[in-house]
């Protein structure tokens, strides 16, 4: 039960609105599931009409995906259901190559040469093959059949299967493997039908997007940045231009938010003196509105006061190279951005960093040499209003590591009433952070081919006005946080001849 929060509805309004279950009903709920839970108690005074509002699950209409989609199997999992309600799945006829496919883990095993051979050519034409509910090994089996670079999977610390694994790439030589996760399962905090209609409708939209991930094109990206980065990608030497990038994005959830991290990897090798230089940008989409119900008043012991519940405290952000933290002999953090920052409406994030000699890469096929060497040179803005941006990279020698910090709700009073504010706006929608960082890695580092290993932090707020004395008030904060810890696999650059 550790971390468990009481489930939210996925609305941003105020207890008089919206339909709430019956009064006695969910107040008995909410009790029930305090006692002998781990919950840390919610604050006294709350009526029964704000339990029920507290007790109310996730809502999630379902999308409806309008493209086609092929199946090889009965899909199995928690979402088995509301993807039969979200697609038309047509039973692969073992040639096709102009949809995705969805494979059920139990039929990847017996596949027969014709379906390998479409399934490798569906992935060749740029689109998606999926494998729904499998543990690591029948991933790895997929990634294997697909031909991929290097690359070893393996499941989040606590996770025996993925809902949903799915490999694709795009036209820019880009391959992105994307994976989705249950969230914990608990009788406090249920994994029900509002929350997995919810994961469907993420992965509609990330098929949806299926050929222009990217967002903008590459000469409207290298029109946005900055006169470095122009000046080396018209020369063609900026890496993000010549070199295709390995792209991992992990979804998890909880108590009604979604929160994705996706890495961009991109790297080249130096001829040289044999090091390899590896450019992370690491994009973070954190969706916090599921566990936002917003703002109650509460009576305790005659006092009156508001209480807001469970808006981002923080989001903390850890990643080193597996096996070799502080040993930075072998593994030199270059650059880290964005810098520590306070009372600032946005922030930028950027490196530019210069790799002389000659050079070799990969885009889309065998290595290819450059003389003259590479900029690795990227620049951009996002919103940190109301939150503190600390950077903790190499605390461990070589790590790249974050923490968001959000303003908590403070306290006025009136006499025998405590007011709160409200939390940060970006506490309660949808924050963004951009993290990148350069690695420098000696000829020792390619051989153990490492992952790198992520910790990603977030915890929620509760905040509760307390009257101190007849005209003075105070905040009380209750935190209830949740970690995951994940390796994110990559391809090194390969060597020219």
């Amino acid at each position: 039960m550790q971390g468990a929060i009481l489930r939210k509805p996925s609305c941003e309004t105020d207890s008089s609105k919206g339909t709430l279950p019956p009064v006695a009903t969910a107040a008995a709920l909410v009790l029930t599931l305090l006692t002998g839970c781990g919950f840390q108690p919610l604050p006294e005074g709350l009526d029964a009409e704000t339990l029920a509002a507290l007790a109310q699950d996730t809502v999630n209409p379902p999308e409806v995906s309008t493209g086609k989609a092929y199946r090889i199997g009965t899909l199995g999992g928690p979402l088995a259901e509301e993807l039969a309600a979200s697609f038309t799945f047509t039973p692969y006829d073992n040639t096709s190559t102009d949809a995705p496919i969805f494979i059920a883990d139990t039929a990847l095993a017996g596949l027969t040469n014709a379906q390998k051979a479409g399934i490798i050519a569906t992935l060749q034409a740029r689109n998606p093959i999926l494998l729904v509910h499998a543990d690591a090994t029948t991933i790895n089996a997929l990634i294997d059949l697909l031909q991929q670079l290097p690359f070893d999977f393996s499941m989040p610390n606590g996770f025996t299967y993925a809902d949903v694994f799915a490999v694709d790439t795009e036209p820019s030589g880009d391959v992105y493997h994307w994976s989705m996760y249950e969230p914990e399962d608990s009788a406090a905090d249920p994994d029900g039908p509002g929350d997995q209609q919810g994961r469907v409708n993420m992965l509609i939209d990330w098929l949806a997007a299926n050929g222009h991930r990217d967002g903008v094109s590459a000469a409207a990206r290298i029109a946005a940045s900055s006169s470095l980065q122009r000046a080396a990608a018209a020369a063609g030497q900026e890496l993000t231009e010549l070199a295709s990038a390995f792209i991992k994005q992990d979804n998890f959830s909880n108590s009604g938010n979604n929160y994705q991290v996706s890495h961009y990897v991109y790297g080249c090798h130096s001829q040289d003196t044999g090091d390899d230089w590896i450019y992370v940008q690491q994009r973070g989409l954190f969706y916090a509105g599921g566990a936002y119900k917003g703002r109650f008043q509460r009576y305790p012991n005659g006092q009156a006061g508001e209480s807001v519940f469970w808006y981002l405290g923080n989001v903390d952000l850890d990643i080193g190279l597996t096996g070799f933290d502080g040993n930075t002999s072998n593994v030199g953090l270059q650059q880290a951005s964005p810098e520590t920052a306070n009372n600032v409406a946005q922030v930028t994030t950027g490196v530019s960093w210069n790799v002389g000699g000659d050079i070799s890469y990969s885009k889309e096929g065998p290595a290819i040499s450059l003389s003259g060497g590479v900029t690795i040179s990227n620049s951009t803005t996002f919103n940190v209003q109301d939150c503190e941006v600390v950077n903790k990279s190499a605390s461990r020698g070589n790590n790249a590591a974050w923490s968001y910090q959000f303003k908590r709700c403070d306290t006025s009073a009136e006499i025998g009433y405590a007011h709160l504010t409200d939390p940060p706006r970006l506490a309660t929608t949808t924050f963004q952070p951009v993290n990148q960082w350069i690695w420098r890695m000696s000829p020792t580092v390619r051989s153990a081919m490492p992952p790198m290993h992520v910790k990603l932090a977030v915890n929620l707020v509760s905040s509760t006005g307390i009257m101190t004395f007849v005209w003075t008030a105070h905040p009380e904060h209750n935190i209830q946080g949740k970690t995951w810890e994940y390796d994110v696999p990559f391809s090194f650059p390969p060597i020219a001849p």
